[in-house]
């Protein structure tokens, strides 16, 4: 997803949203937006010293390439390759209502 496609979505969320000014169309746009880019940002992490084990990751190596392991255990010596991971399960849709 790119900065375009959530500055759409959040332009669209705010002219649904019945009863604002346009401050608040601006505003509620901004929120939207920063909240989107904290959550893309949010599963990202660094220290593969504290991943859990027994949880697919999906790995950026410092060359440019990811790729997907089943536990972090699979990265034995990549350490140093390594420019961050994620969890696959929080990449994944939330069903939870």
């Amino acid at each position: 997803m790119d900065r375009e496609t959530i500055e759409k979505a959040a332009l669209e969320h705010a002219l649904n949203t019945t009863g604002l000014d346009y401050i608040g169309e601006v505003e509620c746009e901004n929120g939207f937006i920063a909240g989107a880019e904290w959550r893309i940002n949010a599963v990202w992490h660094t220290d593969l010293k504290e991943a859990q084990t027994q949880r697919k990751v999906l790995v950026e190596f410092a060359h440019g390439n990811v790729e997907l392991f089943g536990d972090k255990r699979e990265l034995h010596g990549l350490e140093d390759l390594i420019t961050r991971y994620a969890y696959v399960d929080e990449l994944l849709p939330n069903t939870e209502k």
